[in-house]
């Protein structure tokens, strides 16, 4: 759950992390409510939505869709009650999820590909056509919007994927990285917990889709030694305001 958890969204992940092992080990003489489930799981079913989305409880409906989505998503986890709160909360991270994404004219193709495949509110920070123009403009925006916390995440698309990088790692509190496989894309969240990924617009569309799904779907490690050297970066960025 911790490694799943997004706490771009949920700032209480620590909470749902205690209870949701508390549902991993509840035993099996408990009463059960008029609902058919047991009191003590029902009672921290309603904690873990409270915590979430402020709701008393999820329909049926939306644990069955959440389930899917964990199965689908491979998750080896052999408990149903730890696997349901595990899958809504990766439900709920991704349907609140909001991904910017920007190119210049030579990414615009690939970015319309992306905005209408990506399953997640998407912000697009320009460009409107394949008329040229510059990517900094665009890298800029892009970077300013995730730094600001407008979008969770970030996809920038150039000729080359190098330029528009560069233009969005400008911007203070920016982690962008230039990716160009999934093991790449893997890497930079769970190790440097980048927060815009960046593409040649010359990937193919269905590869760049699941590059761009990898990234999304990574979550960062917290790592004590990833942690250490990103505050290094951080630690640079505030005593060095040129």
């Amino acid at each position: 759950v911790y490694r799943e958890y997004n706490p771009h969204r949920f700032k209480d992940f620590v909470n749902v992390y205690k209870i949701s092992k508390e549902l991993y080990n509840l035993g099996v003489t408990e009463k059960k409510s008029p609902q058919g489930m047991k009191v003590k799981t029902y009672n921290l079913e309603r904690t873990v939505c409270d915590i979430i989305k402020n709701k008393d409880s999820i329909d049926i409906e939306i644990r069955n869709k959440a389930i899917k989505k964990a199965i689908k998503s491979k998750l080896k986890i052999k408990n149903p009650q730890f696997l349901w709160i595990f899958a809504i909360i990766i439900l709920e991270r991704r349907n609140n999820m909001k991904i910017g994404i920007a190119s210049d004219h030579r990414g615009y193709k690939l970015k319309e590909f992306l905005k209408n495949h990506l399953d997640y509110e998407m912000i697009d920070y320009g460009t409107t056509s394949e008329e040229s123009v510059d990517y900094p403009d665009f890298g800029i925006s892009l970077g300013e919007a995730v730094a600001k916390g407008n979008t969770d995440l970030g996809i920038a698309i150039c000729g080359s994927g190098i330029g528009i990088s560069i233009a969005c790692n400008k911007v203070k509190g920016i982690r962008c990285a230039k990716v160009s496989n999934k093991q790449e894309a893997k890497y930079t969240r769970n190790d440097n917990d980048a927060n815009i990924i960046a593409l040649s617009a010359e990937v193919p569309e269905e590869e760049a889709l699941e590059i761009i799904t990898t990234f999304i779907n990574t979550p960062f490690s917290n790592e004590e030694r990833h942690i250490r050297r990103i505050n290094k970066i951080k630690e640079y960025e505030e005593k060095h305001e040129w």
